[in-house]
């Protein structure tokens, strides 16, 4: 009943609100010749688009692309029902965009949207999406300096969080993000009537098979930190370097950001979280899926990713299956269902091995050696075909033409090695 009465009320304010906002549209439009005016809502209900989407928007904006030949101002406001994932992060795209309350904008935004198809006309005062949303195709994050930052207060803030659970200074430190679900069934569970929240649950992956790789970390002298919020499992490690901050007491908005911008490296299990290290250029272990929306645009992440396995026949897919399939793509996991497919998470030996292999690279610059390099340039010939090509990419959940741009990430070697299969 609750829901019934606010979607009820939220209907009423809205019809309310567009009788008044209507003149400012309308002067919005007169005032085109001089100024243009555009508006985005920015994805502020979802971590990874939140962070990514305006840094991409910034690095695009450098290179002018998206953007009008005449006098305009772009204005940004939250997601339209007020949901806000990080309001720290709130705080610091406040300082690079303007970003005005969403209850005067998201009205005003959709009668200037209104008002362009009744005229049978483009809307140029949307802002519009990136290239390719969050996927950095054109490599501009190699090319530009970050744009979002911390003040000075922020960083002091944050050196005395470090301090507090024990890292010294000019300590390293890891970032473990792995997903398993908990977050989205605790974040969206009043939000939607109609959200299936277990849509995803193809991207979870189980915790203790990155315990080795922890270990290892440890045992080499890193401090590990396990980032995320809401949990379904603890990690039994007792060791003064390591903090499972997921569990902790003493969790914020801002360490939240703090953290995985400052590791020496991240983890991930490719989700929104490894969104922060990825937009400031800190080096990442991709775990993703679906395979073919792999993040691949800079020299600094290391790749791999489930096994796809055939439950009649119980052996691995080709990457020629997996698209064939129709799952490089996938974005529901009713489509391996469908299929027939089971998805395998990555053994603990080939997570250990890729963390093992993720030093050597930093240590070399991210430059990769040549062990098996014929096997590494026909797994990424043979990806980029697929990949380009319409029958497997020109899909409603892939809506972008353009997913990939140059090729710098780096397929785990020791992955490729021990999965050969994949390029059968």
């Amino acid at each position: 009943m609750e829901k019934i009465l606010t979607k009820m009320f939220r209907k009423i304010n809205l019809f309310f609100l567009n009788i008044i906002l209507l003149p400012v549209s309308l002067i919005i439009i007169l005032l085109r010749p001089f100024v243009l005016l555009r508006f985005k809502e920015l994805s502020s209900e979802l971590f990874g688009g939140f962070i990514a989407f305006p840094e991409i928007y910034l690095c695009e904006k450098k290179e002018k692309i998206n953007l009008p030949n005449k006098t305009h101002l772009d204005i940004f406001y939250p997601h339209h029902l007020g949901l806000i994932c990080n309001s720290a992060l709130m705080k610091m795209w406040k300082r690079k965009l303007l970003i005005l309350p969403s209850v005067i904008c998201h009205p005003i935004n959709i009668q200037l949207s209104t008002i362009s198809k009744f005229f049978n006309m483009k809307n140029i005062h949307d802002v519009g999406d990136n290239t390719s949303m969050d996927r950095d195709v054109h490599n501009l994050f190699n090319k530009h300096s970050i744009n979002i930052s911390f003040n000075s207060e922020e960083k002091i803030n944050g050196i005395k969080f470090l301090r507090k659970i024990g890292l010294k200074e000019n300590e390293k430190f890891v970032c473990v993000a792995v997903r398993d679900g908990q977050y989205n069934k605790d974040f969206y569970k009043d939000s939607y009537d109609n959200l299936k929240l277990n849509r995803h649950d193809y991207r979870n992956w189980n915790i203790q098979n990155f315990i080795p790789a922890i270990e290892y970390l440890l045992e080499k002298g890193y401090f590990v930190i396990r980032v995320g919020k809401n949990s379904k499992e603890k990690l039994n490690i007792q060791n003064e370097k390591f903090f499972d901050y997921t569990f902790s007491n003493i969790k914020n908005d801002f360490i939240d950001i703090f953290l995985g911008a400052n590791c020496h490296f991240c983890i991930s299990t490719g989700f929104g979280y490894d969104m922060i290290p990825h937009v400031f250029r800190r080096p990442v272990i991709f775990l993703g899926v679906p395979i073919g929306l792999l993040n691949t645009y800079s020299s600094k992440y290391i790749l791999l990713t489930k096994h796809h396995v055939d439950k009649k026949t119980q052996k691995k897919l080709t990457l020629s299956e997996i698209f064939q399939k129709n799952l490089a793509f996938a974005q529901d996991i009713n489509e391996f269902e469908n299929m027939n497919v089971k998805l395998i998470d990555c053994s603990s030996d080939e997570i250990k091995s890729a963390t093992i292999e993720m030093i050597e690279l930093i240590k070399n610059n991210f430059k990769q050696d040549n062990k098996n390099s014929e096997q590494i340039k026909k797994f990424w010939s043979l990806y980029l075909s697929f990949c380009q090509d319409k029958k497997y990419s020109d899909r409603p959940l892939v809506k972008y033409s353009k997913i990939h741009g140059k090729i710098l990430a780096k397929i785990s070697p020791n992955f490729l090695l021990k999965n050969q299969n994949l390029l059968n």
